[in-house]
C-alpha cells in the first residue's frame, strides 16, 4: 500500500489501505518465476485457532485461486 504523501490522510481507526489488486501483474510474477500454470501448497494451522484461522484460510485459499494457485487446508492437532 502507498500513499500519495507517504502517510496516511488521518490517524482514525479503520484507515482505509490504498490497495491496488492486480491479478495480471501477480500472473506476470508467476510466469516469470517459471510457473505459468500456478502450482500447489498448503495452508496449515492448529485446531486450537480454528475460529479465525479457518476463515483466513477459506480467503487465502479463495484469493490464490484467481492467479492458479492451488491451496490445501490442513487442520492440524
Amino acid at each position: 500500500a502507498t500513499w500519495a504523501d507517504g502517510k496516511p490522510s488521518s490517524g482514525a481507526y479503520p484507515i482505509p489501505q490504498p490497495v491496488k489488486l492486480d491479478l495480471e501483474k501477480a500472473k506476470e510474477y508467476l510466469k516469470a518465476a517459471g510457473m505459468s500454470d500456478g502450482f500447489s501448497t498448503t495452508f496449515s494451522f492448529n485446531v486450537g485457532q480454528a475460529s479465525t484461522a479457518e476463515p483466513m484460510a477459506a480467503l487465502v485459499k479463495e484469493s490464490l485461486a484467481k492467479i492458479g494457485i492451488k491451496v490445501d487446508i490442513q487442520k492440524l492437532p
